[in-house]
């Protein structure tokens, strides 16, 4: 029988996006989020699994991601959701702790300790689900002896790892894809809106507005008009997407084949991907100050 006595012990977090910006990605009329307590979602009765229990996981977590909020100075923190912006859902899809390695008489030397967590970003303004994913975190290593590191902590230094990589990712996504105050050309914008081509027309039904009435309208609720575009899944058909088929890449246009056929099933990220790229071609000078990922 193995005497499971570590000398090292490793934190391994599976991890599925690396998950960096420079700024905040997140909507303009996004201002505070809930942070929902996490549900234990980990299966333990699975044959194949072996899942444990670890006190307080999924609190930890919650306050991880809380901090994570708080420290970049995205978003507030509501304290219940009928006063947030935004409801994130978390979900603790397992914790289990495996050996890695043993020494010549059999006994462990160092340990995997895998934590994963799926979740859900709500718009709570119109009750939309707006992103879901699974994600993970980085790996480090704990000595045990006499600059012991406890298995406690290795578990927090995890989870707040975790909480930390959520934040980042939801501000990577919406970052890449949603266009922010600063992306905008606003004059040129205006006077573009007025030739009343098929896409200034979807534009001003975003803005909710008339040619006549663009004068009092603001940059961000420009740039909230040009985001609510981007999760219109049938964009490309109402703008003649053939027109600018030229100036996208390919990778786009491949998006734009599979979204042209009857049977689509472009996730939302490629909805979005697609659309902005349709964007920044219909408007190249209203939109010159961004370099696009997907020209």
């Amino acid at each position: 029988m193995k005497i499971l006595a570590a000398f090292f012990f490793t934190v391994v977090m599976l991890t599925q996006g690396c998950g960096y910006t420079a700024k905040s990605g997140l909507a303009p009329e996004w201002k505070t989020i809930y942070v929902a307590p996490v549900v234990n979602a980990v299966n333990f009765t699975s044959p194949h699994d072996d899942n444990l229990y670890a006190p307080l996981l999924e609190v930890k977590l919650r306050d991880g991601v809380s901090q994570g909020f708080l420290r970049g100075g995205y978003l507030k923190i509501a304290d219940n959701p009928d006063d947030a912006d935004l409801v994130l859902k978390m979900f603790l899809k397992y914790y289990r702790h495996n050996p890695l390695r043993y020494d010549n008489d059999d006994n462990v030397t160092e340990w995997s300790v895998v934590v994963s967590a799926d979740y859900e970003l709500w718009d709570n303004l119109n009750g939309e689900l707006i992103q879901t994913e699974g994600i993970g975190g980085s790996q480090e290593r704990f000595r045990i002896g006499p600059n012991a590191v406890s298995e406690d902590a290795a578990i927090d230094e995890a989870v707040d790892d975790l909480g930390t990589r959520i934040v980042e990712r939801m501000v990577e996504y919406w970052g890449s894809s949603q266009f922010l105050t600063g992306d905008l050309d606003v004059p040129a914008l205006r006077q573009s809106l007025q030739a009343l081509r098929k896409p200034d027309l979807l534009v001003l039904k975003a803005l909710r507005k008339t040619v006549n009435k663009l004068r009092g309208v603001t940059e961000p609720e420009f740039v909230r008009a040009f985001n609510i575009i981007l999760k219109m899944p049938d964009f490309h058909a109402r703008v003649d997407a053939d027109m600018y088929r030229s100036s996208l890449s390919k990778e786009i246009k491949k998006l734009l084949v599979s979204a042209e056929r009857s049977d689509a099933t472009l996730s939302e990220s490629e909805y979005l991907k697609l659309n902005k790229a349709l964007l920044l071609a219909i408007y190249p000078h209203e939109t010159r100050k961004i370099k696009s990922q997907y020209w």
